[in-house]
């Protein structure tokens, strides 16, 4: 059976693809950011590593604006990756679990996912605010440091919206399949 064949429908696991024009618009544009952060990213390491080897000289300030890019690259797709509720997964002993169990694992893992992600954002959320009051920059670049940890702040608040939003429907989903069974 392919990947994205479910033998049960009712083990079919939801998603939050909304054709709101503000959704559609937010999810076009967190997959141009995360797009120009990659390229970025590839740009500056292969400037970096060919200037290191052909002419002896680095790149300046290539570590800290990988650093940044990497974490906007990837905070940018975690809203993404929750809403659509493409984590990985490994179903290797979903077959010794009996369906009711395997319907009951989704909500506790979203429910798991929802409070991990309140705290990385609580985290974030307070180490920008730190490095706002300390001003402290990355000094090669002259980033303030609180601007891409805000970032990945406020990113991680929209993801727990969308594993929210993924909990609700996965448990509308259950007590509908429940009522019908």
């Amino acid at each position: 059976m392919a990947e994205t064949e479910v033998a049960d429908p009712a083990q079919q696991v939801p998603t939050f693809d909304s054709a709101h024009p503000a959704i559609v618009a937010m999810r076009q544009a967190l997959v141009y950011l995360a797009a120009l952060a990659l390229a970025m990213l590839i740009l500056v390491t292969v400037i970096d590593v060919a200037g290191r080897y052909l002419i002896n000289t680095p790149l300046p300030g290539a570590f800290e604006s990988v650093r940044a890019l990497m974490a906007l690259v990837t905070f940018s797709a975690l809203p993404l990756v929750c809403a659509r509720n493409e984590h990985l997964r490994a179903g290797i002993l979903d077959h010794l679990v009996s369906a009711r169990m395997n319907r009951l694992r989704e909500p506790a893992v979203q429910l798991i996912s929802v409070a991990v992600l309140v705290v990385i954002g609580w985290r974030l959320v307070q180490e920008a605010l730190n490095k706002m009051r300390t001003g402290e920059l990355l000094s090669a670049i002259y980033l303030p440091l609180w601007l891409p940890i805000g970032f990945m702040a406020l990113m991680s608040v929209a993801a727990v919206i969308a594993t929210t939003t993924l909990l609700w429907l996965t448990l509308r989903q259950a007590m509908h399949h429940e009522g019908t069974a």
